[in-house]
C-alpha cells in the first residue's frame, strides 16, 4: 500500500503554529518554501519517526521524535505519528 502524505505550506511571516492533522494522512510532509532558514520545534504527540530531505524525494531518518530541527530553504520534513497522536509543530523563521 502506498504511503500518503499531507503537505503544509507556511508563508514567510513571523512565527506560526502548525498542528498536524489528527486523523488524515500520515506521514505529514512539511516543506520550507520560504527564502529563509526555519527552526521547527516538534512538541508532544506520539511521533514514530522524523525524517529530513534536501531534495523532497529521498528522506533520511533523524533519530529524534521531539525537539528542534533546522530546515534550509526547500528542505522537507516528514513526521510519522500514531493515529490520534499528532504533535504540535512550532515554526520560527531564522
Amino acid at each position: 500500500m502506498a504511503v500518503r502524505s499531507q503537505s503544509i505550506v507556511v508563508g514567510s511571516g513571523a512565527s506560526e503554529v502548525v498542528t498536524l492533522p489528527k486523523a488524515s494522512t500520515n506521514p505529514l510532509i512539511y516543506k520550507n518554501q520560504s527564502a529563509a532558514m526555519q527552526q521547527l520545534f516538534i512538541i508532544g504527540g506520539n511521533v514514530n519517526e522524523v525524517s529530513l530531505s534536501h531534495d523532497g524525494e529521498s528522506f533520511a531518518v533523524t533519530g529524534i521524535v521531539n525537539g528542534a530541527i533546522i530546515l534550509r530553504p526547500n528542505d522537507s520534513l516528514s513526521v510519522a505519528h500514531a493515529i490520534g497522536g499528532a504533535p504540535t509543530i512550532k515554526i520560527h523563521q531564522l
